[in-house]
């Protein structure tokens, strides 16, 4: 767990300013934020001040990795193009 998401659809928290992860906590725990289906929410709730500060400064602290890079596709010879001209009367 060191804030580099494996999944696209979470964010990385490595890297991440300190003060802005804390912000981000305490809005979750203060229903500030809602879009997050309850998940961050959830956790903010267990989690003091203290807790928050500390979670904050470890992830800030992590060096962020950068995100995959899918192999390259094989070219493909494109299809030739169709058009269609309708005439109108």
């Amino acid at each position: 767990m060191d804030g580099n998401s494996a999944l696209a659809m979470y964010p990385k928290l490595a890297g991440q300013n300190a003060k802005y992860i804390y912000k981000q906590l305490q809005d979750f725990k203060h229903k500030r934020r809602t879009n997050d289906a309850g998940n961050m929410t959830a956790v903010s709730n267990t989690l003091s001040d203290a807790d928050m500060l500390n979670v904050a400064a470890f992830y800030g602290s992590k060096q962020a990795k950068p995100a995959a890079v899918a192999e390259p596709v094989e070219e493909v010879e494109s299809a030739p193009a169709v058009v269609k001209v309708s005439k109108k009367p």
